[in-house]
């Protein structure tokens, strides 16, 4: 069999810009978050995994891993907490 020779060379990964939304945070009893965007016109999910530490009230930025298409929502990672809510947060 044909064995793939490795020419040395890596391939670059291209870097992608992804949008950044600030907004605040709704959070879920399965730890799920949806950042409303301060202009209202987005509405991001956000996995657990992905909320960066983000609390339920808190003002964030996210960017945008998945824009809104037919079936499916947009989709993003908290990059920031900006503010932190004032209410205290029990449970």
């Amino acid at each position: 069999m044909g064995k793939r020779k490795n020419s040395g060379r890596r391939r670059e990964k291209k870097s992608r810009e992804f949008r950044v939304v600030e907004g605040t945070v709704r959070m879920t009893r399965e730890g799920f978050l949806f950042v409303t965007a301060e202009s209202g016109e987005d509405e991001v999910f956000v996995k657990a995994s992905k909320a960066c530490g983000a609390l339920n009230g808190d003002f964030v930025k996210v960017a945008v891993t998945r824009e809104k298409t037919e079936r499916q929502r947009c989709e993003g990672q908290v990059t920031e907490v900006v503010r932190r809510s004032a209410k205290p947060f029990v449970g």
